[in-house]
């Protein structure tokens, strides 16, 4: 195997090990009121990003972690309009803001 498609494991191998530790960090951590969930999102929004750019949108880490994201909205309407807006939508996860307290009334805490 040539040096750089060993590379390329090593950091596939290191991002779905990141993927595996966000999800469960948020899943043991994280459920039920606006501040831990402004938290949760905080620590997830990077993973999402990178898993994407490694992976691609449609991959099952990508959508694992854009699921456990649109679980930490409110139930209801809100997790509706969250997940139409940022996760139904193909490019919607494109316009997930940094910081949560950005993203816009009726679809956030």
């Amino acid at each position: 195997m040539s040096s750089s498609k060993e590379m390329s494991v090593v950091k596939k191998a290191g991002i779905a090990g990141r993927i595996a530790s966000v999800g469960h960090f948020v899943y043991r951590q994280f459920i039920g009121n606006h501040k831990d969930a402004n938290e949760a999102y905080t620590r997830v929004y990077p993973t999402i990003k990178l898993t994407i750019q490694t992976y691609d949108r449609n991959s099952n880490e990508s959508t694992n972690l854009l699921k456990i994201l649109a679980n930490l909205a409110p139930a209801g309407a809100i997790r509706r309009n969250f997940t139409k807006r940022y996760i139904d939508n193909s490019d919607g996860w494109s316009r997930l803001p940094k910081n949560p307290n950005d993203i816009p009334y009726g679809h956030w805490y």
